[in-house]
């Protein structure tokens, strides 16, 4: 075994690769604080963030190699042993095997280090999900080696690079506005995934469709005539193949490759009010839990009652507690300071009125009687507000139960 590692790191530039992928997913992982750390599912998410620069890197090197096999002096390799398929595919393996070894191992640390024991989303799609990641490395490993075996070693990595780098956008989700299957998945996730989850269907059959046409590529042997190599009739066939597998697959599969899983946020603490947030957030939720103190307090101190909630709840992607009958909603929680006048307007908003949702915008009462709620509310605690805002005042304790109580039962048109 110890030979066989030599020899590829000696004779192939395959294996190299997996340092481009330890240090592209290592930037990923340490990018803005690593909020995603403690959620499961974002963090395999989070790390897809890099793919589209990986895979120009795998096709390009099991390009290179596939050339280098297909050239003189190495030709025999290939074309003169009945095993000659396994060449290429012993060499496009040297490229993906370490890849995914190398992206495993950085969302293991990442599942490490953000103490996930138990993710929310359950174990079974996560691995699956990384299954999918590991799967679109193999693929453009095979897709590499499919492209570098007519050419020359220098013109297979520019060519396979090239592809690579085209098809990142046209089999993805990217720039879609309805997010539906693409066989290479979707591009990862900047933001919190509590409140969805994967839709299994469809990181199984992006795996099974990436392997089988993974397969049919490196089994798919040039043809060489002379002292030329030229694609054959399995070479042009295992590209028609693999082209409409790619191009039907979508057609396919139905449904969002995310689907919603709203759950209340269960880790509470506090009374008058009762402040929940998700587990996952606790560790950094610290300072949006003072804020929301300081601003109950101070509004209690002040006689404005209306404002002050009998319970706060994080909200999801799919989950918002704020119900116009003592409950408030807090933004998703993420690492950083804590923006007073935002998080007054997210507690402050009636998120249970339909308008809000609505093709056409609530009427200009509601947003200038929001700012002059938001105007109020964190000026009892000296926050600067929008120091742009002219006309502005506070209003009194009775006009902002006014406005409060019209929001309760989704008028929006009341003014202070």
């Amino acid at each position: 075994m110890t030979t066989h590692v030599r020899y590829a790191l000696r004779t192939l530039a395959g294996p190299w690769a997996a340092l481009v992928v330890l240090g592209v997913d290592a930037g990923i992982a340490t990018m803005r604080q690593a909020p995603y750390l403690g959620e499961g599912m974002w963090t395999v998410r989070w790390m897809a963030l890099g793919l589209w620069i990986i895979w120009p890197v795998i096709a390009a090197t099991a390009a290179v190699d596939a050339a280098r096999l297909t050239r003189p002096g190495a030709r025999h390799l290939p074309f003169t042993t009945r095993r000659g398929r396994t060449e290429y595919a012993w060499a496009a393996a040297w490229t993906a095997v370490p890849a995914a070894g190398a992206h495993v191992a950085v969302i293991a640390a990442g599942l490490v280090v953000g103490g996930v024991l138990e993710p929310r989303v359950g174990w079974g799609p996560i691995v699956l999900a990384v299954v999918a990641h590991c799967s679109t490395l193999v693929w453009f490993a095979a897709l590499g080696s499919f492209v570098g075996r007519c050419v020359s070693p220098l013109l297979a990595g520019i060519l396979a690079a090239g592809t690579a780098f085209a098809l990142s956008y046209l089999l993805t989700n990217v720039g879609a506005a309805t997010a539906t299957f693409e066989v290479l998945g979707d591009q990862g996730a900047s933001i919190s995934q509590i409140g969805v989850t994967w839709n299994i269907t469809h990181l199984l059959v992006q795996s099974a469709v990436l392997l089988a046409t993974a397969g049919i590529m490196v089994m798919a042997r040039p043809v060489q005539r002379s002292a030329i190599v030229t694609p054959g009739i399995a070479w042009v066939t295992a590209a028609l193949v693999t082209a409409s597998i790619v191009i039907v697959a979508p057609r396919a599969v139905a449904g969002e490759p995310l689907t919603a899983a709203p759950q209340a946020p269960d880790d509470c603490s506090g009374s008058a009010p009762v402040m929940c947030v998700y587990p996952e957030h606790r560790r950094y939720s610290g300072p949006t839990l003072a804020a929301v103190d300081a601003l109950v307090a101070a509004a209690r101190d002040a006689q404005y009652d209306s404002l002050v909630p009998t319970r706060v709840e994080e909200s999801s992607r799919r989950y918002d507690a704020a119900d116009g009958r003592g409950v408030m909603s807090l933004p998703i929680l993420e690492p950083g300071p804590t923006d007073t006048p935002a998080l007054v307007q997210r507690l402050l908003m009636p998120g249970w009125c339909a308008e809000l949702s609505a093709d056409t915008p609530p009427p200009d009462a509601y947003f200038a009687a929001l700012e002059s709620l938001v105007f109020t509310w964190t000026g009892l605690v000296d926050e600067p507000y929008d120091p742009m805002a002219s006309g502005l005042t506070p209003l009194s304790p009775d006009e902002v139960e006014r406005v409060m109580s019209a929001w309760s039962v989704c008028d929006l048109s009341a003014a202070p």
